[in-house]
This record gives structure tokens, sequence and C-alpha cells, in this order.
């Protein structure tokens, strides 16, 4: 039956996008990484963790994407006209704020390549390249409006689709809740690694939703009528 199918479908996407964060969670966490270097030694992990992170998670994406493009689906709506484009200015909106909260980042080094080459061409890999504990941390730019500017970025891409499934939504359901409960659990890092330095700038700036810079803009907007 349709109805059966459909709830299949979304249990499906649902455990196929839990293993895939799962695995994503544990490979990031300091437990997983403190593990690995006790078995392979420091200089392998800071010039390969990185690396081998990217390529487990492009294929775990991989073959995400494959379970989620199979599951039997049906449409939920499809925005045409005037609507249509405003929902594409946001996404294009939520594109332009990742590329910002980007801009100071080093591509190479995200995904591992320049750490692997500077071992590989005979130099030393040092502690700032360390895969997920750098710092200092960022708090300028769109970080000033929230702490994770990535993940509101690509929510912002992600929710204000023009045509939207049943299993996109249920997708987009579990990524915001994903990325709430994991920005939560980085966190906890950070104030571990940074301490009250971040602690107070967490105090100052919102976690996903800039409403501080939303309400500030509200008298501005009366003041010039």
């Amino acid at each position: 039956m349709p109805g059966d199918s459909c709830i299949s479908g979304m249990l499906v996407a649902t455990l196929a996008f839990w293993c895939f964060a799962l695995l994503h969670s544990a490979l990031v966490s300091l437990r997983f990484q403190s593990w690995v270097e006790d078995r392979v030694g420091k200089v392998l992990m800071l010039a390969f963790y990185r690396l081998g992170f990217t390529i487990i998670n492009g294929v775990a994406l991989a073959g995400l994407s494959l379970v989620i493009l199979n599951i039997p689906d049906r449409n939920l709506y499809s925005a045409s006209g005037a609507l249509y484009w405003a929902l594409r200015c946001v996404q294009v909106l939520g594109l332009v704020l990742l590329l910002l909260s980007a801009r100071r980042m080093d591509l190479l080094e995200f995904v591992g390549l320049r750490q692997a080459y500077h071992l590989l061409a005979g130099g030393e890999v040092s502690e700032d390249a360390y895969p997920f504990r750098r710092g200092p941390f960022e708090t300028s730019g769109v970080y000033r409006l929230v702490r994770h500017p990535q993940y509101l970025a690509i929510l912002l891409i992600m929710w204000p689709t023009p045509i939207m499934s049943l299993t996109y939504f249920i997708l987009a359901l579990n990524v915001t809740l994903y990325f709430w409960v994991g920005s939560h659990l980085e966190e906890r890092r950070l104030v571990a690694q940074f301490g009250q330095e971040y602690t107070h700038y967490r105090r100052g700036v919102p976690r996903l939703l800039p409403w501080r810079w939303l309400w500030a803009l509200v008298p501005r907007a009366f003041s010039t009528r």
C-alpha cells in the first residue's frame, strides 16, 4: 500500500541518516582520535587523520545519497511564480553565508591533503594541523551573528526548497536535529579547550538563529518610516 511504503521510506531515510551522523560524530570525537593516536603514533595521526576522515565521510555520504534516492517518495508541494523565486533567494542567502563563514578556511588543509603532503614531502606536520583541535576560534564576521554559521547556512539552503518531497522533508528534519544536538556536543569540546573565553563568547552570541541581530533590526525598520 502507498501509505505503508511511505512510512517504510521515512524509517529507512531516518535510519540511514543517523548511521551516517553517528559515524561522523565518532570520527570527530576526541576519544576516538586519542584511541587512533595511541595505535598509529602522533606523526601519522597529524598527517593522515583528516584525509582519512574526509575519505570515509565522502564514501558514507555517497552511500546515504544512494539510499535516499532509491526510497519510494511522494511530492508534498511545488512552489511556482514569485514564491519559487523568493525561496531560491533564501537559498542563495544561505550559500553566501556558507562562503563567508569559510572565507578564511584553507581548503587543502580542511580535507587533509596539505598535512599528508607535508609529511610525504619530507617536511614536518605541526601541532596546528591537529585534526579537530585548532584555534583560536573565530568570533568576527558572520560569527558575530551566530556561533555556528555553517549549520545555519546549510539549513537555509535545505529548508526553502521550491520542491519538497516527503523523504526530503524527513531528511531536513533529521539534519536540523543533528545540527542542534551536534552543536551542543561540539561546544562542550570548545569550552573544555578554551574555557572562559568561549563561555563569554557563548553568552553574547546565539547558537543557530541570529535572533539578537534580527531583533535589533526591528526598531531600525520602524525608524525609517
